[in-house]
């Protein structure tokens, strides 16, 4: 007879295994786990299928007398070669993979495209106006030089949602240095090139061929991640062009963001 605990610990478990293996031990076999066993083979459980045999070869051997310790230890071992088959062929990877249902069992197959893919809007280099250079406040720029933007020349893209602008490099005695028409993406925080001219010849613009993408790279003197942190961007999401415009002019500071002043999705 089956002691008090194991048996209620017992009728709580719907493992069909378990069963199988109770009975197999020559332990009084309660009524549920006939019922669990059919259930779970009714569902399509093909181990619970293979036990549900077992289980009526032990009832036909005891009924005959001949259920015998070497059919016992021939059972266990059957259904131990058989449950080690099926839990390898399960995905390892996925523990909970025999509790899913058969729709979740297999791999969702996205199809990218049903989505809008970014797509860069390459649009005519402006022309540099330095009468309307705009200084902007850097605190880690290039060492000995000044950070301006031609205010006339800040565009902000709605469908690529890209800021361009053209940045000019002054040193502290006023002379010009790099001047480069930009682009700065918010999402992914990278800006790219696209062409460059000098103070002797602004109207000479130079385009540069095949414009590689770049990281905003932090903790260095590269003023492009102040420029976006502070006047461009509102952490992933890019200002309007009239936030843009206030932020540059001063009008606004990087935590006084308004909905108003970004980029709507």
């Amino acid at each position: 007879m089956v002691s008090t605990s194991f048996s209620s610990s017992f009728r709580a478990s719907s493992n069909p295994v378990a069963c199988v293996v109770f009975l197999a031990k020559g332990n009084f076999l309660p009524q549920n786990c006939a019922n669990n066993l059919t259930q779970s083979r009714r569902e399509g459980n093909a181990v619970a299928d293979v036990l549900f045999k077992v289980y009526c070869r032990i009832i036909e051997d005891s009924i005959d007398g001949n259920y015998t310790m070497f059919t016992r230890v021939v059972i266990l071992t059957v259904v131990a070669l058989f449950l080690a088959g099926e839990a390898q062929s399960r995905d390892r990877t996925d523990p909970y993979e025999q509790f899913r249902s058969e729709n979740e069992r297999y791999e969702f197959e996205f199809d990218e495209s049903l989505v809008e893919q970014w797509k860069e809007q390459v649009k005519d280099v402006p022309k540099l106006n330095l009468k309307k250079l705009r200084e902007l406040d850097i605190d880690h720029g290039p060492v000995g030089a000044a950070v301006y933007v031609d205010e006339s020349s800040l565009t902000v893209n709605e469908k690529d949602r890209m800021v361009r602008y053209w940045m000019v490099m002054k040193t502290g005695s006023g002379r010009y240095g790099s001047m480069s028409y930009e682009g700065i993406r918010c999402g992914t925080g990278q800006y790219k090139n696209y062409a460059y001219t000098s103070a002797r010849d602004p109207d000479n613009i130079r385009p540069i061929k095949s414009p590689k993408w770049r990281e905003i790279r932090q903790n260095t003197r590269d003023p492009r991640h102040e420029m976006a942190r502070d006047y461009f961007c509102a952490g992933v999401i890019p200002r309007t062009q009239a936030g843009v415009i206030k932020a540059v002019r001063g009008h606004v500071a990087p935590w006084e963001d308004t909905s108003a002043d970004l980029l709507k999705r």
